[in-house]
């Protein structure tokens, strides 16, 4: 058996990162961030990078969004190696010459693909710990 498909399913498959933050207002509501990597405005589930924009540490913010263009980046980078290699191989079967580039483009490519993936969309970026602080210095500058 081939490891060809196997291998062509993983770099198709991983995909195309995204940013998910949305810009979401803050409403006035308390932040709070729970052990499960869930950041809440209120009762209201919101993106990570939100929360430490509306909490107003931007220092954070801008580490989330650096961390998650990098992954895309990775990605993007991962994919377009990914199909290089997948058409080297094919190249190589049909025409009867060495794919040899393909035998190396296309696992690394899946693999960048991956983990371009993974840096963007782990989660917390930044630990629990300093995100309820940050909620907790909101907090008290909204009380008042």
């Amino acid at each position: 058996m081939s490891v060809l498909p196997i291998l062509s399913a993983l770099a198709l498959a991983s995909g195309c990162a995204a940013n998910w933050a949305t810009t979401q207002p803050a409403t006035g509501e308390p932040l709070s961030a729970e052990w499960k990597s869930t950041f809440r405005q209120g009762t209201t589930p919101i993106d990570e990078q939100d929360f430490y924009r509306i909490a107003g540490d931007r220092e954070s913010y801008d580490q989330i969004a650096h961390e998650r263009v990098k992954g895309m980046v990775v990605n993007r980078i991962g994919v377009v190696l990914a199909i290089a290699g997948i058409a080297s191989l094919v190249a190589g079967a049909t025409i009867d010459t060495k794919a040899y580039p393909g035998v190396v483009f296309m696992p690394i490519g899946g693999i960048m693909a991956y983990w371009g993936i993974y840096t963007a969309e782990r989660r917390p970026h930044i630990s629990i710990d300093h995100a309820q602080q940050a909620a907790d210095r909101y907090n008290a500058r909204v009380a008042r």
